[in-house]
């Protein structure tokens, strides 16, 4: 095509239909390959209609990145979807794969395409391939993407059968910024003819072969515009210490002598960390954005005259930045190209420009491995999306996040991630609000130091006793396996409640983390002046209990698994109460429990450790493993009688015992 904006939408007899019709096209078991990338250019009618069928489907789906609800909300719940490549962008496909019920496999975005075209993902393939587009023009053997290109090509080129959405809420202008290369297949496969992030290639359509195409649907639903947060204290601390070190690199890093070319990962993060550009010289170089989604952010930097261009593969924009970018597509499309996602995150064209990529995480561990897609080891966030593309490939790769998560509970910087997306080799620089990391050239040693200076100061105390305890085993990159993992994020919390009665003796309660070394046990025994409950240990072996008139009283205590199990007896006159009931409160303000002393009716002394006061907070149900210290807040019956001591052992293995003496006596 001469002009790159079609006339008309639909061009020539095509096989307009409905989206149910289309939908009766896709076999029971089939494998769905659908456009769209960061939520948006994704199809809407046709996989709606499928959720909707009666008819029961074992579908893989695989798409380019995040898609909508449509896809990842509706096709989980009507039990359509068996299989998700590479991407789960929302809680229901998130949850359905995290509980087995969707089997899930995360890959490179830019591997993605040459993997679907030549067998990468055969153990997942089933059934025939059908590629479900959307599109804003249509003509015979052609089509021009809507707001993002992804894998379109690869997926209609390898498809047994095409089904197109042409979607009229779409400017058809969007042709003006699309610039479609299809590589050859190797061997033959020619270095990408691009000496320039704003360089052109091959035009705006994908072409296809007009036999594969099954059918056309019109629509004119929108894309869900992408919400971005509103930038916190945190995220412009963050920024601007970004933008610290990048001005600190112009002046030292040869990188920079002739021009800029920068990548910002996807979200509010990255969209955040986009206005700290504009507050930096860059002096007479040209700046440049070679990564994969446009966001607002990078709107605003190019009516500000800050950015030279932007190469992506998608428009991730909020409601705002779609009407401002629709409304002024010509001048915009003079500065804004999207490529196929093969080419946007191409290793090849990463290294060829030396793309400084900025991205985000869920935790860095002290030898600067980065975990970005999972909690606690196992649970998956969203996918490792481009994130890898450019970590590895890019000249200086760096992370920037917060130091903390789930309200400062969490600390983000940890001993030992046990998931690792981008290994100690890919990331350069760590930052965070409280700091910048350089790792360059540093030893393993030397990186834990300097990445516990940027943690956040109530966790920086036990991160370098963990690197003491750690240096104490020796090895180039010493580790204490032991209790690195203690700090992982909870992932099920176990607590129960055993009844008392006549025949029932000792209670015991305790909290444990399934990724934790310790757990809280207490044990309370109840007496008559002839008689004692028999302990776990005693009723565990039948042996009689002897005589015990309960004038003293044990310790329950924090253990680590495979310690002795201290017991308790606590004096008390008549029958047990019905049940016992204890509570752990974490304690980020003080090392050691504040204790106060009262007697119960018909019992001895009892000592309580008082739960903390901080503003804002409410009892944990359980113990969160970041917590400096462990507290008991003791609400059985006011008639009985209840001695604990607690002895509490951090994170680390250091042991404080609270109080240090027996508390109960007559």
């Amino acid at each position: 095509m001469s002009d790159p904006v079609p006339e008309v939408r639909v061009n020539g007899d095509l096989p307009i239909t409905s989206p149910t019709s289309a939908a009766a096209l896709v076999p029971s078991t089939a494998t769905l390959l659908v456009s769209g990338f960061g939520g948006v250019g994704y199809p809407k009618l046709v996989p709606e209609a499928v959720a909707a069928a009666d008819d029961d489907r074992e579908l893989t789906v695989i798409s380019g990145g995040g898609v909508g609800d449509e896809i990842d909300r509706d096709l989980v719940e009507s039990g359509d979807m068996v299989r998700r490549y590479p991407f789960v962008p929302n809680e229901t496909s998130r949850a359905a794969v995290n509980d087995g019920q969707i089997q899930f496999h995360d890959r490179h975005i830019s591997r993605l395409a040459d993997e679907v075209r030549f067998g990468g993902l055969h153990t997942g393939i089933r059934g025939e391939s059908i590629a479900v587009v959307e599109a804003v023009a249509v003509g015979q053997g052609w089509l021009i993407p809507s707001t993002s290109i992804g894998h379109t090509p690869a997926y209609v080129g390898v498809a047994d059968r095409l089904i197109i959405e042409v979607n009229r809420a779409q400017p058809v202008d969007l042709a003006r910024v699309h610039d479609i290369h299809v590589r050859e297949d190797p061997p033959h496969r020619d270095p990408i003819p691009l000496d320039d992030p704003l360089g052109e290639t091959d035009g705006p359509a994908v072409q296809f072969d007009p036999a594969k195409l099954a059918a056309v649907v019109e629509t004119d639903r929108s894309d869900d515009p992408y919400e971005f947060r509103e930038i916190s204290q945190t995220d412009q601390a963050i920024a601007d210490n970004l933008g610290t070190f990048l001005e600190a690199e112009l002046d030292r890093n040869p990188l920079f002598d002739e021009a800029a070319n920068l990548q910002f990962g996807v979200g509010s993060v990255g969209n955040a960390l986009m206005g700290a550009l504009a507050q930096i010289d860059f002096g007479d170089r040209p700046v440049s954005y070679v990564g994969e989604v446009v966001q607002d952010g990078l709107l605003e930097m190019l009516d500000a005259g800050n950015l030279r261009g932007v190469s992506a593969t998608s428009l991730a924009l909020s409601a705002e930045g779609q009407k401002r970018f629709f409304d002024d597509i010509e001048h915009y499309a003079e500065d804004v190209v999207l490529r196929p996602a093969d080419i946007s995150n191409a290793p090849e064209l990463i290294d060829r420009f030396g793309v400084v990529g900025v991205n985000s995480a869920v935790e860095v561990d002290l030898h600067g491995n980065v975990n970005a897609t999972h909690i606690g080891g196992s649970r998956v966030v969203s996918g490792i999306g481009g994130g890898g593309d450019f970590a590895r490939n890019c000249r200086l790769g760096i992370i920037a996040l917060p130091s903390t998560a789930v309200g400062g509970d969490v600390s983000r910087i940890v001993p030992l991630t046990p998931h690792v997306d981008y290994t100690e080799h890919d990331a350069s620089v760590i930052v965070t609000e409280h700091g910048i990391a350089d790792l360059r050239g540093r030893s393993p040693r030397e990186r834990a130091d300097a990445l516990v200076e940027v943690a956040d100061p109530a966790f920086r105390e036990s991160l370098s006793d963990y690197n003491d305890r750690a240096a104490d085993e020796g090895g180039n990159t010493p580790q204490d396996l032991d209790t690195a993992f203690s700090w992982e994020w909870p992932s099920r919390v176990v607590s129960r409640v055993l009844l008392n009665s006549p025949r029932i003796g000792p209670t015991w309660w305790s909290v444990r983390d399934s990724n934790t070394r310790y757990s809280a046990v207490f044990t309370t025994c109840f007496h008559t002046p002839d008689r004692r409950w028999p302990s776990p240990r005693e009723s565990a072996s039948g042996r009689q209990p002897r005589r015990h008139l309960g004038r003293r009283c044990g310790r329950s205590r924090l253990r680590s698994p495979g310690s002795r199990r201290a017991r308790a007896t606590v004096p008390t006159r008549g029958e047990p109460p019905a049940t016992r009931q204890w509570q752990l409160w974490p304690d980020h303000q003080t090392r050691c429990a504040q204790s106060e002393t009262r007697r119960l009716p018909g019992s001895g002394w009892v000592r309580s450790a008082r739960p903390p006061r901080i503003a804002g907070r409410h009892p944990l149900p359980a113990w969160s493993p970041t917590s400096q210290s462990l507290r008991a807040r003791r609400t059985v019956p006011p008639d009985s009688g209840v001695c604990v001591a607690l002895q509490r052992r951090t994170h680390l293995g250091r042991v404080r015992t609270t109080p240090s003496r027996n508390p109960c006596r007559r």
